[in-house]
C-alpha cells in the first residue's frame, strides 16, 4: 500500500503555518498538492525528460547561432509556388455566418446556435504515398471542391516541386466537405492508406494500390459512420 503524501508551497508574503484560503488580505499563493508516490516518481521523470529537452533544443540553437547559421525559413508556396495552388472552399456552414453578418448583429441564442468553425476544418497529411523516399502532401477541402494529393518531386528530379495528383489517384472527395485526415498502413501491405473525415456525412477511407492511386473502400470495411465529423 502506498502512502499518500501531501507538500505545501507559500509564495509571496506567506507565513508559515497559513492553509488554503480564499482571503484576499494577503499577498500569497497556498498550492495544496496531494499525491502518490508513484505519481510523483512519474511527474518527476516527465520533469527530467522535458528539461533535457529544452537544453538539448537551446544547445542546438547555440551551436547554430555560434557558427553563424541561424536558423530562417522560406515560403516555397507562396503565389502558387513550388506547385502548391490550395484555396479553401467555405464549408455549407459559413453560409450560417454570413447571415448573422449581414444582419449587423447577433443575438444570443443566434450565437450560442452559430457553428463552429463555420469555414470549415481542412486537414493535413505529410505522407509518402508513392514509397519513393519523399513526402507528399494530402489536404482536404469543402463541398464541391476536391481535396488535393501534392506528389514531392524531390526524389525524382532534385527540385522541391510537388505535383497535384488528386485526380490520378482517384482520391478527390469532392462532394464531401471534408475535415481532418489521418494516414497507416492498415492492410500491412507496406504502403500508407488514408482515412478522411467528413462533417455531417460518411467517413472516407481510402486503400493505397501501390500504382499511384487508391480505391475507396469506406463501405466494405463498415467505416462509413453516417454522423460524420464535426
Amino acid at each position: 500500500m502506498i502512502d499518500p503524501y501531501t507538500e505545501r508551497y507559500f509564495a509571496g508574503d506567506a507565513r508559515q503555518g497559513e492553509t488554503q484560503s480564499s482571503r484576499r488580505d494577503h499577498d500569497f499563493t497556498t498550492v495544496n498538492l496531494t499525491f502518490s508516490s508513484n505519481t510523483w516518481l512519474s511527474n518527476r521523470n516527465l520533469l527530467i525528460v522535458s528539461m533535457l529537452y529544452v537544453l538539448l533544443t537551446f544547445g542546438a540553437m547555440s551551436v547554430a547561432f555560434a557558427n553563424g547559421k541561424a536558423i530562417t525559413f522560406t515560403d516555397i508556396a507562396a503565389d502558387n509556388g513550388a506547385g502548391i495552388d490550395y484555396r479553401r472552399t467555405a464549408s455549407e456552414r459559413n453560409v450560417i455566418i454570413e447571415g448573422y453578418q449581414q444582419a449587423g448583429q447577433f443575438k444570443l441564442d443566434q450565437l450560442l446556435l452559430s457553428p463552429l468553425k463555420s469555414r470549415g476544418a481542412p486537414g493535413v497529411a505529410l505522407l509518402d504515398y508513392d514509397r519513393d523516399g519523399d513526402l507528399d502532401i494530402y489536404v482536404t477541402n469543402g463541398p464541391g471542391t476536391a481535396n488535393s494529393l501534392y506528389q514531392n518531386q524531390l526524389t525524382d528530379s532534385g527540385d522541391l516541386v510537388f505535383v497535384d495528383q488528386t485526380q490520378k489517384a482517384k482520391i478527390a472527395a469532392i462532394n464531401s466537405d471534408s475535415t481532418g485526415t489521418c494516414f497507416g498502413d492498415i492492410d500491412n501491405d507496406g504502403d500508407q492508406d488514408l482515412l478522411v473525415l467528413a462533417f455531417n456525412a460518411p467517413h472516407s477511407l481510402f486503400e493505397n494500390q501501390a500504382d499511384g492511386s487508391f480505391t475507396d473502400i469506406s463501405t466494405t470495411s463498415q467505416i462509413d459512420y453516417k454522423q460524420g465529423a464535426m
